[in-house]
């Protein structure tokens, strides 16, 4: 059998989130032992941008209590033919010490379906120390184009500018389709303002085709050396990796 390069799989790193044993961060770290890495020359990097298509496709924005919080403005900018830009601005018109936010995923199949995701944070205690694996992946898509990145108490103008999806950011494996995410923010446990974003995600479907058949000629290619054991056990543990994500590990 034809030897067969195992190069293009390093998008397979970058679709799961996981880092490369070279990079930053994974010195010491011995609690991650069950977390299978790729080897230390593939970099999520080099393939981001072609991996897939990750851009927003609406925003609807409304507030419940304008006594407390004002919308101005909540839309969509298309910048680039694979990018669009979200900007919001707001404001808190009196001092909110208890921020909570209720998020949820829903996927598109004959109108918008919740999805795997739906979780509740305290997002003043989150800003004091971050502590919910989902909102650590939602903050960081967005936290440096955002003044709501301090403790609280929040008053006054609060913004989003210039915001757009990086897919290196996104650290769980994602099937192609169109989502919304939307979050509730309450203060004081009473539901004051939606901020609800749709999203397209589409997979490089034939890039991974040929992924899968490359690696399944490696498996029995005797040109391939020792390293590639961890890429055996890579796919072998991929199913445990998204449970943990989703906590049905």
């Amino acid at each position: 059998m034809s030897s067969c390069s195992l190069r293009p799989l390093e998008s397979a790193w970058f679709n799961l989130g996981l880092k490369s044993n070279g990079d930053e961060d994974d010195e010491d770290d011995d609690d991650d032992d069950d977390v299978v890495r790729p080897p230390s020359d593939y970099k999520v990097q080099r393939v981001a941008r072609n991996a897939v298509i990750f851009k927003m496709t609406n925003a609807v924005c409304v507030s419940y209590n304008e006594s407390w919080m004002i919308i101005h403005n909540c839309r969509l900018k298309a910048v680039q033919r694979d990018r669009t830009t979200f900007n919001f601005n707001g404001t808190i018109l009196r001092e909110a010490r208890d921020i909570e936010l209720h998020m949820q995923v829903f996927k598109r199949a004959s109108g918008y379906k919740p999805w795997l995701f739906h979780v509740e944070v305290d997002a003043c205690r989150y800003l004091r120390r971050p502590y919910n694996p989902f909102g650590i992946l939602v903050f960081n898509l967005y936290k440096e184009f955002t003044n709501f990145n301090h403790s609280c108490p929040y008053i006054g103008t609060q913004i989003v500018k210039g915001f757009y999806l990086r897919p290196e950011l996104l650290k769980l494996p994602l099937p192609s389709g169109d989502y919304l995410l939307s979050i509730r923010w309450h203060f004081d446990k009473k539901l004051q303002f939606d901020t609800n974003v749709s999203f397209q995600f589409v997979e490089d479907i034939a890039h991974h085709q040929y992924q899968l058949n490359c690696y399944q000629q490696c498996q029995y290619d005797s040109t391939i050396g020792t390293e590639d054991t961890s890429q055996a056990t890579f796919i072998a543990k991929t199913a445990a990796n998204w449970n943990w994500w989703t906590g049905n590990g």
